[in-house]
């Protein structure tokens, strides 16, 4: 018996192999009435091996993304980002000049005080969208604009897109928790980055906290 596995719905049947013709097949699933390649013997991206060994659990069929694909994925991500980050910036440069607001003040205008507030609210939800950003997109597709660009994604020890506890614990991990330590932030990325070099499933321990992976599509 082979087990055929839907790569959208995770649908998953036993068919007599007997009755599989050799060749690449087109499938079509019946529960979500997608089509998809599937080959027998082969393992496709939609067929997945667990081994539960000692909580050691591995997948195969996949090929695990490097560092080097992962770091320019999040160099795209951070300049969108920056984009965003820099339309309050442009929008209130002229209004926050350190001359220019201590005048005003002292002349009675306090509606620099309510620009600063405003400004101050704007940077608090662009944050929030930031980190919504990654979040939202690697629970829910499984990958940010950058990874899409370069054909990865993230995913479950189950082949499927991580829920969003984990999402939020892989990015508290991996990108903010590093970035607040004074002084030795810049060494504990460079450490997260060799550690995903060396790894044999290409994981940092933002992937080992969170139980995920980052594959080719």
């Amino acid at each position: 018996m082979a087990l055929v596995k839907c790569p959208y719905c995770y649908y998953e049947k036993e068919v007599n192999d007997q009755i599989i013709p050799p060749g690449k097949i087109k499938v079509k699933c019946p529960k979500c009435d997608k089509t998809f390649d599937y080959e027998k013997g082969d393992f496709l991206f939609s067929e997945i091996i667990l081994e539960d060994k000692k909580d050691n659990i591995t997948c195969q069929g996949f090929k695990y993304a490097g560092f080097w694909v992962r770091f320019i994925a999040y160099i795209i991500d951070s300049l969108l980002l920056l984009v965003i980050f820099s339309v309050p910036i442009v929008f209130y440069k002229n209004s926050f000049v350190t001359e220019n607001i201590i005048e005003r003040v002292e002349t009675g205008d306090v509606s620099v005080l309510f620009n600063i507030s405003f400004f101050l609210l704007t940077i608090l939800i662009i944050i929030i969208i930031s980190i919504g950003y990654y979040i939202i997109s690697w629970s829910k597709w499984g990958k940010t604009l950058g990874m899409k660009i370069l054909g990865i994604k993230v995913i479950s020890y189950e082949g499927r897109n991580i829920s969003t506890g984990k999402a939020f614990l892989r990015w508290l991990m991996g990108y903010f928790l590093p970035g607040i330590i004074p002084y030795l932030g810049v060494l504990f990325y460079i450490a997260l980055g060799i550690m995903i070099a060396i790894d044999d499933k290409k994981q940092g321990w933002h992937d080992k906290i969170a139980r995920s992976f980052v594959v080719y599509e």
